[in-house]
């Protein structure tokens, strides 16, 4: 298969989170100017590249349309669209992002039914939250719409509709590298389009041609079944589960001689929840701990859902031992 260039319409970017080999394949549009030090684009790109071989991307452009407010900029999506149109030189293009302004729904509709009439695929990320407008590019019928849902295999994605391209993906929180030894919790359906780019570009890598025609059928023939989705699981973990007591005992002692003091969270329990934890304080808190049990496993093969309080910790670590 030919590599593959692929627009990404999010945040600016520091250079510096993505890995070395992929940083000269990327060429920042940044319509504002500012925020480099932005993390959202480098664990998109990131979770990409976590799940795909960098060798079969050529390009990635990447559009900057948030403002110093770190606001989204609808303007800014258009100029994007409108580029991506004159350019017409890529594979992909993905938005881990919603637009909820009634004014310019039409128009970028519009926009997006010419990009994808140009056999460009588009994926889009649905609202994490209810939100009372309907959000774009989401739900445009020419757009791949990607909801939350919880997968544990491979392809990561059930098909709701395929007619109107909505699918539900992978939106686990999992751990994503960006760079300089650093590691931040990613979720939700940001999480879930770069996911569901990776299953298609790996089952398609031996392929000479890649087209809209064939990535639908594709997903017709690929897709999960509707039990497969268990994200309720999310929900469930968050009760204590059976645990060794002999392990808490122990965790707690080491919770005393970790770095990060996780009390300022809260009163230590085991239906303590580790979300309270800022991004890199929970990495440090999980490292520390796998280290000081002689656990050997990465983060880059944690899911958030494996720990969700001190007990579900628990009952992980003597699974591990």
């Amino acid at each position: 298969m030919k590599k593959l260039k692929i627009a990404v319409i999010d945040t600016a970017l520091n250079i510096e989170s993505l890995p070395k080999k992929i940083q000269n394949k990327v060429e920042l549009k940044n319509y504002f100017n500012c925020n480099n030090t932005a993390l959202h684009s480098s664990m998109v790109i990131n979770t990409l590249l976590k799940y795909t071989d960098a060798n079969l991307i050529e390009k990635i452009y990447l559009y900057n349309i948030f403002g110093k407010d770190n606001k989204g900029s609808g303007i800014a999506v258009i100029s994007a669209l409108e580029s991506i149109i004159i350019k017409n030189d890529i594979d992909f293009l993905i938005m881990s992002m919603t637009l909820t302004n009634k004014d310019r729904y039409k128009y970028i509709e519009k926009l997006c039914n010419k990009i994808t009439s140009l056999g460009i695929t588009i994926i889009a990320a649905d609202s994490n939250k209810f939100t009372e407008n309907k959000c774009y590019p989401f739900s445009f019928d020419c757009v791949y719409g990607v909801s939350q849902g919880m997968f544990s295999e491979n392809p990561f994605f059930y098909t709701v509709d395929i007619k109107k391209k909505h699918i539900i993906g992978d939106a686990t929180p999992e751990f994503v590298y960006c760079g300089n030894n650093t590691y931040f919790l990613f979720g939700g359906t940001s999480k879930a389009v770069p996911k569901f780019l990776a299953a298609i570009i790996n089952d398609f890598s031996k392929e000479k041609e890649i087209n809209c025609e064939k990535i639908e059928e594709w997903v017709k023939n690929n897709s999960l079944s509707a039990e497969d989705n268990t994200i309720l699981c999310l929900k469930e973990n968050y009760s204590v589960p059976s645990y060794s007591t002999e392990i808490y005992d122990t965790l707690c002692r080491y919770i005393d001689e970790c770095s990060i003091d996780i009390r300022k969270y809260g009163e230590i329990s085991p239906s303590f929840h580790l979300e309270k934890l800022e991004s890199h304080d929970l990495v440090v808190f999980i490292v520390y701990i796998m280290e000081r049990f002689n656990i050997k496993s990465s983060l880059d093969d944690i899911r958030y859902t494996d720990f969700v309080n001190l007990g579900s910790l628990c009952a992980y670590i003597g699974g591990q031992l």
